[in-house]
């Protein structure tokens, strides 16, 4: 399991075309990383999940740029929809 503390998301983070981010990790708030992953060259489409439903931390996701907000527990479907979704939005699937 990758943590934020490992600061991957720095190196790796380019590398990937979405990755799926929780809000809550052991080392450090998911919303912080996502500031951090934004201002990297070619950031991926960042889907922000989580078990907690709070509107306020929904807002601030999506007002600091995340692409797409889930709330767990997970659907496959759904995640397969986001995940496409965000593929066409970036220019990778017709």
């Amino acid at each position: 399991m990758l943590c934020g503390g490992t600061k991957w998301y720095r190196v790796w983070g380019a590398a990937f075309l979405c990755l799926p981010l929780d809000i809550r990790l052991p080392d450090k708030n998911g919303l912080d990383i996502l500031g951090e992953m934004l201002i990297i060259a070619n950031p991926p489409k960042v889907i922000m999940m989580t078990a907690f439903q709070d509107m306020e931390t929904t807002i601030e996701a999506m007002k600091s740029g995340a692409y797409e907000y889930l709330n767990k527990p997970l659907n496959t479907g759904e995640i397969e929809r986001t995940v496409d979704r965000s593929f066409r939005y970036s220019g990778y699937c017709a």
